[in-house]
């Protein structure tokens, strides 16, 4: 299932990532979901991708 708008992001999504990363979360697992056809390897892409370019606090 791939999202069209924010709206249709997971609750947990648009709970825990700014606006400008949901829409680079829902623009990565659209593509994800596209070569893989699965929600959960989509999802896990997704999360990675936003783990690797999140800025961090620098007591991380």
């Amino acid at each position: 299932m791939r999202y069209e708008r924010l709206d249709d992001l997971p609750g947990h999504i648009k709970t825990i990532l700014p606006d400008d990363y949901q829409e680079y979360y829902m623009d990565i697992f659209n593509n994800a979901y596209n070569d893989y056809q699965n929600e959960i390897i989509a999802h896990k892409i997704a999360i990675a991708a936003i783990e690797f370019s999140y800025p961090r606090n620098k007591g991380d």
